[in-house]
């Protein structure tokens, strides 16, 4: 029988079952009425697990071909049937001074290389998440530049500073990272979050 105000997202309720010990039914079976106890969640980066989350992390140097530029690329695939969340972009300039941007574009493509990502939590999968990191000695513009980023020499800059400024990437879009110095030296760190979409998140 359906309650009134039911919650119907089963994560959550998964989530504070295992971060309470508890048995049974769902302890948030629906949504509260006039007086309710509340607790602040998620409470930080090791509940992220209990909540489905999974977190990985990647992190590379490239050398630009001669008159060719270096890119980085996190693709969800367009069949992968979670959300992405990148939380951290890191991006270094070990050698001249350059200009730096960040786009967002639908692609079901990597680049050059393929890099197996990091867990950043081991309660998860040992190695590599669904969304895929790779990168090129030879970049192009691949989308909606939506970040400029201009460096000198030696300079290391995290674009990703608040939560409100992480990107979201769905299945079939991609995030890219290119130097548009030639034959020049980049430094790149992501971390980022996946999850299952809710069937209500599906359109």
């Amino acid at each position: 029988m359906a309650q009134y105000n039911e919650i119907l997202a089963g994560r959550f309720n998964r989530a504070i079952q295992k971060f309470l010990s508890m048995k049974g039914g769902p302890p948030a079976a629906q949504l509260a009425g006039d007086i309710a106890f509340t607790f602040e969640f998620p409470l930080g980066n090791d509940f992220r697990f209990l909540e489905g989350w999974q977190r990985w992390g990647a992190t590379t140097t490239i050398l630009g071909g001669a008159g060719q530029t270096s890119q980085v690329r996190l693709r969800n695939p367009l069949t992968s049937g979670i959300v992405a969340v990148v939380e951290k972009i890191t991006i270094g300039n070990p050698g001249a001074a350059a200009v730096f941007t960040v786009e967002q574009h639908q692609t079901n493509i990597d680049l050059t290389t393929t890099q197996t990502s990091i867990p950043l939590d081991i309660r998860q999968s040992t190695f590599g998440g669904t969304s895929k990191f790779s990168f090129t000695a030879n970049g192009v513009i691949a989308g909606f530049q939506i970040e400029v980023i201009r460096l000198l020499t030696n300079v290391t800059q995290s674009l990703i500073i608040s939560p409100n400024q992480e990107l979201t990437l769905l299945p079939g879009h991609a995030l890219s990272i290119l130097d548009n110095t030639v034959a020049a030296t980049m430094d790149v760190v992501l971390q980022w979050r996946e999850r299952t979409l809710e069937a209500s998140e599906v359109t």
